[in-house]
C-alpha cells in the first residue's frame, strides 16, 4: 500500500486486497492488528479505509492481517466448509506539518550601528 498522510479524513481509501476462488463468495476481515479501531473493512470489496484520525507522532506504522473466507452455498443454502488464508497488510502513515511554528513574539525590532562589522548579530528571533 502507498503511504497514507496523516491528515487524510475519516472514510479515505487506503487500499485493498483481492483473493480469488473459484464459484465462492469471499468474505474480507481484519482479525489482527486493528485494536483501536483505525481502519474499517468492507467485507466485500476488500476495501480498507481509514475509520478514525491518524497521527504520525502517535502511530506511525500499522500491521494488519487481513483474512479472505471463501463461503460456497450448496443448493439446499446451507453454508458449506470454508477456506480461508490471511494476508499481511503494512500501512505506513506520512507524516505532515501538523505542528507549525510559533514565535515567542508577535513583534521584533532590531538596530544596527552603521560602523558595525560583516556578519555582526544584529537580532534573534525564537
Amino acid at each position: 500500500f502507498s503511504p497514507v498522510s496523516e491528515e487524510a479524513a475519516v472514510g479515505t481509501l487506503v487500499g485493498f486486497i483481492m483473493a480469488a476462488a473459484v464459484n465462492q463468495t469471499i468474505v474480507y476481515s481484519i482479525v489482527e492488528g486493528n485494536e483501536e479501531g483505525v481502519f474499517s473493512m468492507n467485507e466485500t470489496t476488500g476495501e480498507i479505509s481509514t475509520a478514525k484520525p491518524l497521527d504520525y507522532e502517535t502511530n506511525s506504522s500499522y500491521v494488519l492481517k487481513v483474512e479472505a473466507d471463501s463461503m460456497r452455498v450448496v443448493s439446499s443454502n446451507l453454508r458449506a466448509p470454508s477456506k480461508s488464508n490471511i494476508a499481511r497488510v503494512v500501512i505506513d502513515v506520512q507524516d505532515e506539518n501538523d505542528h507549525p511554528p510559533v514565535f515567542t513574539r508577535s513583534l521584533y525590532i532590531g538596530g544596527v550601528a552603521e560602523d558595525a562589522k560583516t556578519f555582526t548579530s544584529v537580532l534573534q528571533v525564537q
